[in-house]
């Protein structure tokens, strides 16, 4: 049993950007395709680390050329990954190479903080975190397990 938050669920409106960025850019694992739950119609997506561990994960449901979304009442409004303090440059020459909207890096409570904008405009915040020691970094040709979210 695992404490905090199990997965994340977001909205996307087009899939192949959502999958290039989150799997292909930020290097997760893509868990599972399913239908949504209430509407079997529905793509739903899973990403994670190569384990897909609890608090990894992000989900999104597709919503095709649907309307932008808007941070409401309530609502969160970035996604935080956890990094090793020593990967922020990486990141942050990552996404000059492939020309993905950021902000930073800045320090935030003692820790570096380089926020992204995914394609359906959600900021993603990558935290430098000293003591991150995540269970199944998902490692790539051009992402190392040093690097890894």
């Amino acid at each position: 049993m695992t404490s905090g938050i199990h997965h994340i669920t977001a909205i996307t409106r087009k899939i192949q950007e959502n999958v290039d960025f989150y799997a292909g850019f930020l290097g997760l694992r893509l868990v599972k395709r399913t239908a949504g739950y209430e509407d079997a119609d529905q793509l739903h997506l899973f990403y994670g680390d190569a384990a897909a561990s609890p608090g990894s994960l992000i989900t999104f449901l597709a919503w095709e050329d649907g309307s932008p979304g808007r941070v409401g009442l309530g609502q969160p409004s970035e996604i935080a990954f956890a990094i090793k303090p020593e990967a922020i440059g990486f990141w942050l020459t990552r996404a000059l190479r492939y020309n993905v909207a950021m902000t930073g890096p800045v320090q935030e409570f003692g820790e570096a903080v380089l926020r992204l904008k995914d394609p359906d405009g959600i900021i993603v915040k990558l935290v430098g975190e000293a003591d991150v020691e995540g269970p199944a970094p998902h490692v790539l040709k051009d992402i190392s397990s040093a690097d890894a979210i």
